[in-house]
């Protein structure tokens, strides 16, 4: 029923906080990989038409929300905000090259609430460095060592894909 309804949230901190994730178990994207590779989808993560899971990409037709009940209440509601309230009907699917999609930025002005938003979230960030990774690090880092590479590694089929639709 769902897609994967990714929120992405930016902070302007030091260094930029860059977070977004869908809000499925995983990925459109994966489905696209599984079927130019020829593999399997993740288990459990696509649902089939009937509302079982699928494992062959072309049987995928909904995205399993991440982290249950609760996961499932936060892929609604962006679903909702995504879609009925810019206009797009629930039943807008097809061709993710031609499909309505929704979009709804927020943005927050936080000198509005606080003068001190800077340096709580620097000591927040702080603290929550010593005991885990901060959202949006290993992935930076990642793309810092691949931009000082000058090379990403693609699927043929999936390259030929991005060039039809560029």
């Amino acid at each position: 029923m769902f897609g994967t309804n990714p929120i992405g949230i930016g902070l302007p901190t030091e260094p930029v906080i860059d977070f977004d994730f869908a809000t499925s178990k995983r990925t459109w994207g994966e489905v696209r990989v599984a079927a130019a590779l020829g593999t399997d989808v993740p288990k459990e993560a696509f649902l089939k038409k009937d509302g079982s899971f699928a494992t062959k990409p072309d049987e995928a037709y909904s995205a399993v929300p991440f982290g249950g009940y609760k996961g499932s209440a936060i892929c609604l509601l962006v679903e909702i905000l995504t879609g009925a309230l810019v206009g797009i009907a629930k039943d807008a699917v097809g061709d993710y090259r031609t499909t309505l999609r929704g979009a709804v930025v927020i943005a927050i002005d936080a000198s509005v609430f606080t003068s001190g938003f800077g340096a709580a979230v620097s000591s927040l960030l702080e603290d929550v460095r010593k005991e885990a990774r901060v959202p949006g690090e290993r992935s930076e880092k990642k793309r810092k060592e691949l931009v000082e590479k000058g090379e990403v590694e693609v699927d043929e089929g999936i390259w030929k894909e991005i060039e039809e639709i560029s």
